[in-house]
């Protein structure tokens, strides 16, 4: 019972059916003897992923953990990689960056010792995000080559499209190549479309490519496409967020009154953060600053710190260090101090990481704020920076960033 309740499980949760999931796996736990054994460690185990689908991280919690325990006493490597797996993937919905990289490694020593070829290829795949998004880049695609091999191996289609947006992740912050990132989102796009709506993360890293590489009016149509697929709930935003960006860089003010409705339901009281809430929070900073919109760019300079503090290790995503997201809200409320701190910590991190893209973006963004404040020496410095950020962006190959910066540099705000 339990193990007809694990697999079909895994099915209901790729069909973004989680209330079924939760009923299959409820009667499981009724059925199952509570007794410390492997059935028991499962049963527990999926329970509390369908919770944490559903978003009750608390129960999911609870459940895990007991699972995890369970697991542990029977010093049995298969039933604790399984456990781990499930672990890995719900912390990684809930961005817990540091437990999706502490889980994804314990669980890829299990199902690695298991021979668990399956599971090792999940785990791996969802390590890889945690990875690249706490800063380890090229660890990220290396858990992504091996995960894709596995993934091929036994027709794992779900781990190989993973693998393949961790390499896209990896990719773009590793070289900025956006040739190779646009083609490796596309491999997504090509697995996934035998996997339903989860197509939808090739197709907003297709859209972060062209933008990049200028061509803008090809962006625009791929968040829509997402939506269109209804992707899971739990990654919804991300595609509404990247919009916002692609409107506001157009100087297209009408999506602001989608945004603050957006922002009263996320921010709800008593509502538990999904993990695309972090990608909403971040591209909707950039687009409210690049709009001049100031105070409502402050009003979330809490909810990125929370990214990077309370959840646990966010410091990286694709476009940038997660400080720089920080030093634009702390900007935007002319707390000039604080911004100076991200913006100096973040021009480090795009540097060690590395994050390519992160470097010129890490410039640009802080001359904005220098020609804000315009402190004495204020201006000269900003100018460095834009004249270091437009080489870099020429080199990557984005003509309409260099645009932004060259304007900047021309008719500096006073």
């Amino acid at each position: 019972m339990a193990r007809t309740a694990w697999d079909l499980v895994w099915i209901l949760l790729w069909q973004d059916r989680g209330a079924d999931a939760l009923a299959v796996a409820e009667q499981a736990e009724r059925v199952v003897p509570d007794e410390a054994t492997r059935e028991r460690a499962r049963v527990l185990a999926i329970v509390g992923a369908c919770c944490g689908w559903l978003g009750d991280y608390a129960t999911f919690l609870q459940r895990s953990t007991e699972a995890h325990v369970i697991a542990q006493r029977l010093a049995d490597q298969h039933p604790l990689g399984q456990v781990l797996a499930l672990q890995t993937n719900m912390y990684w919905n809930f961005l817990k960056v540091r437990q999706t990289v502490d889980a994804g490694r314990d669980g890829v020593e299990a199902s690695r010792a298991a021979g668990d070829v399956w599971d090792l290829a999940s785990t791996l795949t969802i390590q890889g995000f945690g990875l690249g998004f706490s800063g380890a880049p090229e660890e990220a695609r290396r858990a992504a080559d091996e995960a894709e091999q596995l993934a091929v191996r036994v027709g794992y289609d779900g781990a190989a499209a993973n693998a393949g947006a961790v390499r896209t992740m990896a990719t773009a912050m590793l070289s900025g190549e956006l040739g190779a990132v646009e083609r490796s989102a596309r491999s997504i796009v090509d697995i996934f479309g035998r996997a339903g709506p989860w197509s939808f993360s090739g197709l907003i890293l297709i859209s972060m490519s062209r933008f990049w590489k200028g061509a803008w009016d090809e962006a625009d149509r791929n968040p829509d496409e997402a939506l269109a697929l209804e992707p899971p709930e739990v990654w919804r935003e991300w595609a509404r967020g990247w919009r916002f960006v692609l409107q506001a860089y157009r100087g297209n003010r009408t999506w602001l009154d989608q945004y603050r409705h957006r922002h009263d339901l996320l921010f709800r009281e008593g509502r538990t953060p999904f993990g695309d809430d972090a990608w909403f929070v971040i591209e909707a900073v950039e687009a409210l600053a690049g709009l001049g919109e100031r105070g409502e760019a402050h009003r979330l300079y809490s909810a990125i710190l929370a990214l990077m503090l309370m959840r646990d290790g966010f410091i990286a995503n694709i476009g940038g260090p997660s400080e720089m997201c920080a030093g634009l809200t702390a900007s935007a409320g002319a707390q000039w101090d604080s911004a100076e701190l991200h913006f100096d910590t973040a021009l480090r991190q795009a540097h060690d990481f590395p994050s390519k893209i992160g470097q010129p973006e890490v410039r640009r963004w802080y001359a904005w704020m220098l020609l804000d404040r315009d402190a004495p020496g204020d201006r000269d410095k900003a100018r460095t920076f834009l004249g270091e950020a437009i080489e870099l962006y020429q080199a990557i190959g984005m003509p309409k960033h260099v645009e932004i910066a060259e304007r900047m540099l021309e008719a500096p705000r006073s």
